[in-house]
């Protein structure tokens, strides 16, 4: 195994031993966003979810918010996405359902850890008059989203290294 395919594994599993701090998480963000929540892990997996659409029995799955075109650019640039129009942003463009979008926002954050993306956070909304009231202060958003993937990414480091000295002990 090279150490790129090392490393992404470690990503990709950091977020498995709080799975259940994932799903709070998500319903906290749900809650302070009125949208539906979903994070993904480093393969794209999604981890957790909140809202009635995300919950309906798709956690876990493969099939994320955007086809993963906009998580995608996150793990890219480590950087967050807000979309307020999702009919003409530029990172929608290789989106499958481009052009015929149903969702009025879309915003992505990255979860970091040791200066690596390990998972993400999305949040949709398909209300114009929710999305009208998130963009008058995005400042507020950004805020709040990178608090919460600092703590997730906290709680992943110390399930790593819980896991690490359980391991040294055997």
């Amino acid at each position: 195994m090279e150490p790129g395919e090392q490393k992404r594994l470690y990503d990709i599993a950091c977020l498995d031993g709080i799975k259940s701090r994932l799903s709070d998480y998500a319903a906290i963000i749900r809650e302070r966003t009125k949208s539906e929540v979903e994070i993904v892990d480093a393969a794209l997996k999604r981890v957790a979810t909140a809202g009635e659409t995300l919950s309906g029995g798709s956690a876990g799955g493969l099939d994320v918010l955007s086809g993963g075109v906009a998580y995608n650019k996150v793990f890219e640039t480590g950087e967050h996405i807000i979309i307020t129009n999702p009919r003409k942003h530029r990172v929608c463009l290789s989106c499958r359902s481009y052009g015929r979008c149903l969702i009025a926002m879309e915003a992505y954050f990255p979860i970091i850890l040791n200066n690596s993306v390990i998972g993400a956070v999305g949040i949709v909304n398909d209300s114009y008059a929710n999305r009208d009231k998130i963009a008058e202060d995005t400042a507020s958003l950004v805020h709040f989203l990178s608090i919460i993937t600092r703590m997730i990414a906290e709680d992943a480091a110390a399930s790593k290294q819980g896991s690490q000295n359980a391991n040294k002990k055997i």
